[in-house]
């Protein structure tokens, strides 16, 4: 008599439908529990998603490194405090990343008020954020939200 070769289960009978429907459960956690994450993430303002303030002070810093080095805007910074920018800055980006700092635009104006900055210079500022945020590791959907809200704020910089 032919005689089928099935693998044997180390279950016996009565053992493995509880024990397929237990691995059956733990597959299904395991893919709520990735879903879960993933709209948590989704969550999380931007400040949080990319590592808070230290992690802002890094992008910020990078940001200035070509910022300084730019021949198009990089003459405004000649003889300013550079500490005090880029703390203002942090205030700046942890507002519109959603963080715990609040920034006004009154603040923004008041800040550019002196300087005679053209669409063309603002570009270029905007151009170096998108560089140092997409080497930061910003998710383009991010790095876009990002961009938006520095670009609706051009009227209250250019002049």
């Amino acid at each position: 008599m032919f005689q089928q070769n099935t693998p044997r289960s180390s279950f016996t009978e009565h053992e493995q439908p509880s024990a397929r429907r237990q691995f059956a459960g733990q597959a299904i956690l395991r893919r709520y529990s990735m879903l879960g994450q993933t709209e948590y993430q989704r969550s999380l303002p931007l400040f949080d998603k990319y590592g808070g303030m230290r992690a802002l002070h890094s992008v910020i810093i990078n940001f200035y490194d070509r910022v300084l080095d730019s021949d198009i805007v990089g003459p405004f910074f000649d003889n300013v405090d550079m500490a005090k920018l880029i703390d203002h800055q942090m205030k700046f980006f942890a507002s519109i990343l959603g963080g715990p700092a609040k920034y006004t635009d009154q603040r923004l104006v008041s800040a550019h008020r002196h300087m005679a900055l053209t669409n063309a210079q603002f570009d270029e500022v905007i151009a170096l954020l998108s560089e140092t945020l997409t080497e930061a590791g910003f998710a383009p959907d991010d790095l876009s939200k990002t961009l938006c809200a520095v670009e609706a704020r051009r009227s209250l910089i250019v002049r």
